[in-house]
């Protein structure tokens, strides 16, 4: 069933007014921004636009963190390339559309998971169309009638529907709270300290029904997580209208970084942080290899709890430390194959979407570049899930040309089955992923066909130690407060301090909110408290 529930966050607009406000009252200030991911770079952009001085410290030698376009073909590289990080932006979120356009990036519809029945499930060592599952898949499961579902429906929206009752019982002020990180009825408590695994032995009775809606969400090493950020994604509705930007997300990093890149230190490794009452000391390793410190005003820490563990922090709270320590993230691994022909158009007649396995591979997301058909889903049709995990699949058309190259994300896998991958070396694991997806794609084994592979596990990657922030049960009661909290002139962004977990949305506002603090510290004026209404300065 739907629901009607707004998604409560301060729009962009009003939060770059928010910024602008409190910068004309906060005369010029000295920042040093750890950390050249989106929400390092887009808050570098704000405070240079309005004169500040600022200063971006980078450990790796790229910009962009979790948002990483591999480009395959040097002379075309905005034509075949494999996003191993973000590759979608949902309608709802506006920051993202605000600075994707500020960039001038160009966006096509992204056709994903559950909404293109010519992709291919493979379970129980059986290949079918996900428009045949009814016919040649759901036998092999001992289901109940309600658990088979009508036909064209994905088992996944066992999932989805559940998750809207939940949500259908929630007041707008629960709705709000559980945005605020705030649990404040014994109803949001409950949801709270149920975990992902709890959620579907609730509503999969039997063992059949359990594992067929874990292998189709796909999801199965997640089961310890808390099923609130589920709630919330399916409250913002991440699935409706995704869009991907043309020629690959990392244009939107790319062109944060033309804007501010006089500012960004690359190649140098923070590692310490020492925060004291008028300032905080930065110990680090230059481009070559040279300690040096940072006397720095005001710092922005944008890298993530996992790799801030690793590192000398002192002079902060015990709850900080805590949170830092206790911070859960969520495991991911992906893997891009250049093919010499997109034999899944040509031949299966694939534009966008996905396949799913219940092998290691899990997802395989097809490129929408050639699709033509340009309406999302009927909205009549379709139950708001997770990540796309609850639509109604329809034929995509597409058009590809003559003796046309391309890219698939071969595997993205989430999870235990994340970890298993990163164990093995980049060639064992190409060699692992090219053999299970060749099940339903025999045309990968074919001589030539393969031009390049490319891969990431981003739970192994030094620079980000996980995927994204992914709470376990009870943490956004018990933890959250202490995970947002500034420390003195000591600041935390990226999506591990949003309720917008594991996008690039709760990146951004969490830097923007951020940002809006270090200009209002010491300041005596009113603030802007989380309802958006004015309230003393605490200053």
């Amino acid at each position: 069933m739907e629901n009607n529930i707004t998604y409560p966050h301060v729009p962009i607009q009003e939060q770059i007014d928010n910024i602008i406000a409190a910068s004309a009252k906060s005369g010029k200030k000295k920042v040093t921004i750890i950390g050249a991911g989106v929400a390092g770079l887009a808050s570098a952009y704000e405070l240079l636009n309005l004169g500040h001085e600022v200063e971006v410290l980078e450990a790796s030698d790229r910009i962009g963190g979790r948002i990483y376009t591999y480009r395959f073909d040097e002379e075309n590289p905005d034509e075949n390339y494999g996003e191993l990080g973000a590759m979608r932006v949902p309608q709802s979120h506006d920051y993202t559309h605000y600075y994707l356009d500020k960039m001038g990036c160009e966006l096509r519809r992204f056709v994903t998971i559950f909404e293109n029945d010519n992709a291919y499930a493979y379970c129980r060592q059986k290949k079918s169309r996900i428009k045949n599952i009814h016919d040649d898949l759901l036998p092999r499961y001992d289901l109940t009638t309600y658990q088979k579902l009508e036909s064209n429906q994905p088992p996944a929206k066992l999932f989805g529907a559940a998750l809207n009752h939940l949500i259908s019982l929630l007041t707008d002020q629960e709705v709000e709270d559980l945005f605020n990180g705030k649990i404040t009825t014994d109803r949001l408590r409950e949801y709270d300290n149920t975990s992902l695994g709890e959620f579907i032995n609730e509503i999969c009775v039997g063992e059949d029904a359990n594992e067929l809606v874990g292998n189709f969400i796909g999801l199965d090493g997640w089961r310890d997580k808390a099923i609130t950020m589920f709630i919330r994604d399916n409250i913002v509705d991440t699935d409706d209208g995704l869009k991907e930007v043309i020629g690959g997300m990392g244009k939107l990093t790319d062109g944060l970084f033309k804007e501010v890149s006089p500012n960004v230190r690359l190649k140098t490794v923070v590692k310490s942080i020492d925060n004291k009452e008028d300032k905080v000391i930065i110990g680090l390793h230059n481009e070559f290899g040279k300690y040096e410190e940072i006397h720095a005003d005001y710092v922005l820490c944008t890298i993530p709890f996992s790799v801030l563990r690793n590192m000398s922090v002192r002079g902060i709270s015990f709850g900080k430390q805590r949170a830092i320590r206790e911070m859960k993230y969520a495991a991911a691994t992906k893997t891009a194959i250049y093919c010499k022909e997109r034999f899944w158009e040509t031949k299966d007649g694939i534009y966008g979407g996905a396949s799913l396995s219940d092998e290691i591979t899990r997802w395989t997301y097809y490129p929408s570049d050639h699709v033509k058909t340009e309406n999302n889903i009927d909205k009549n049709l379709r139950v708001k899930g997770f990540g796309g995990m609850a639509m109604h699949p329809h034929e995509v058309k597409g058009d590809t040309p003559s003796g046309k190259d391309g890219v698939m994300l071969a595997s993205y896998v989430l999870g235990e089955d994340a970890n298993r991958l990163a164990a093995l070396d980049e060639e064992k694991r190409h060699e692992v992923v090219v053999d299970k997806v060749s099940l339903f794609h025999p045309e990968l084994k074919e001589e030539g066909m393969i031009k390049d592979t490319a891969s990431i596990a981003w739970s192994t990657h030094e620079w980000s130690a996980g995927a994204f922030a992914f709470l376990w049960p009870g943490q956004l009661e018990h933890l959250w407060a202490d995970v947002l909290k500034p420390e003195g002139r000591l600041f935390f962004a990226g999506e591990h301090c949003s309720t917008d977990q594991a996008w690039i949305q709760g990146s951004l506002i969490s830097s923007l909110r951020e940002t809006q603090n270090i200009l209002e510290y010491g300041v005596d004026q009113e603030e802007v408290n989380e309802k958006g209404e004015l309230k003393a300065s605490k200053a």
